[in-house]
């Protein structure tokens, strides 16, 4: 088999389907893209988990009583919700923050992001707060069993939002790699459409190569290297 000659007729094809061709390589390169993109996505939503779940913590907010009164968990109510979550399995750690720490860790946070907002708050907008560090940040049962006792007001799961963002990011690489998927699909379709359309341009010359002895591998090879050249 002249291998040139069907170097050159697929050549030729592609110079003929010219407009074919480029949107082939477009919708591929799409493609190729959004999948990339995809897996970029999957190893930064894995990333956030794997970092922000292992920092998170879940703040039980006390009441007002102890936020004015108590500095260090001296108090019975205090002690009595600190020493059940303390008892608890599946509980790493419990730190007090009395109503001046939560304002001093306030303003440390909003001090160069939102001056305003510091300089309008003041400690008596903040409580005392436990805050607990779970073993496993999806187990909230260890928390759950206090926040029916009348000295906690809110109770604060900071997974949840690291949950909410990661799930988002999910929803968008899933959209992604459907588009994605899509976009292959669509070139596949081109590539089968130009490879029939070229074979029709010539079919008079087809006829002509196989009655002269052609065999049907030399007449399809500029088809076949034409679409694996796009």
């Amino acid at each position: 088999m002249n291998f040139s000659f069907v170097l050159r007729e697929a050549i030729r094809g592609l110079g003929r389907n010219l407009t074919m061709t480029v949107a082939l390589v477009i919708t591929t390169a799409l493609s190729l893209m959004l999948v990339g993109a995809g897996i970029l996505i999957s190893q930064a939503t894995s990333e956030t988990k794997a970092l922000y779940l292992d920092r998170v913590e879940v703040m039980i907010e006390l009441d007002e009583e102890i936020s004015a009164n108590d500095t260090d968990c001296s108090s019975p109510a205090c002690r009595e919700v600190r020493d059940r979550l303390q008892e608890s399995n599946g509980v790493e750690q419990v730190t007090f923050r009395s109503r001046q720490q939560s304002y001093d860790r306030f303003v440390e946070l909003f001090q160069d992001t939102d001056p305003d907002l510091v300089r309008e708050t003041t400690p008596d907008a903040l409580p005392a707060a436990l805050h607990v560090r779970l073993t496993d940040p999806a187990d909230t049962r260890p928390v759950q069993q206090v926040a029916n006792m009348p000295q906690v007001t809110v109770i604060t799961d900071q997974a949840d939002t690291v949950r909410e963002a990661a799930g988002t990011m999910d929803t968008f690489r899933n959209v992604t790699f459907v588009v994605a998927a899509a976009q292959a699909v669509a070139a596949l379709f081109l590539i089968s459409n130009m490879v029939q359309l070229a074979a029709f341009n010539r079919r008079e010359q087809i006829g002509i190569m196989r009655m002269v002895g052609a065999s049907r591998w030399f007449t399809q090879a500029p088809f076949v290297l034409e679409a694996v050249v796009s």
